[in-house]
């Protein structure tokens, strides 16, 4: 009956084999952001922030998209972003509530070649990014 049903939607679903692949491939990316290959140092406080705990006690993430713009014609960098980002959520999304802020400030956030990658990491996100995500938020200037 319902027990049943509230066991299975409590039970953590693992992350399939291309979320580990795409984890794997950003651990190797980290290290000096002078070094070839490395992520880029500037990427912590500008692509994708933690802000620390809400008044809840849940984790605060804002997410700048705007600092990739100059990186749009490069799809090796734009990777390399996605790693960033998918590795930084990890240490967020499967441990624990969050809040998620998208800033769309100064980016066409609909621009095919951001979102494609972005489609693809989220196509391969485990069920516990949203069911740890206590709120979504667009932060956008007009």
């Amino acid at each position: 009956g319902r027990v049943a049903q509230k066991v299975e939607e409590d039970a953590v679903e693992p992350p399939s084999e291309e979320y580990k692949l795409l984890l794997a491939l950003g651990r190797r990316c980290v290290g000096h952001g002078q070094v070839e290959g490395a992520f880029p140092e500037e990427w912590d406080a500008q692509l994708l922030v933690d802000c620390g705990r809400t008044e809840d006690g849940h984790r605060l993430v804002l997410f700048c998209p705007r600092f990739l713009v100059h990186s749009l014609d490069d799809p090796d960098e734009l990777d390399l972003a996605m790693r960033f980002i998918l590795l930084s959520m990890d240490a967020v999304a499967m441990h624990g509530t969050y809040v998620f802020i998208y800033c769309c400030l100064g980016l066409d956030w609909t621009d095919q070649r951001l979102m494609k990658r972005l489609r693809s990491v989220y196509e391969c996100l485990p069920r516990t990014y949203s069911k740890n995500l206590q709120a979504w938020y667009i932060l956008h200037c007009t």
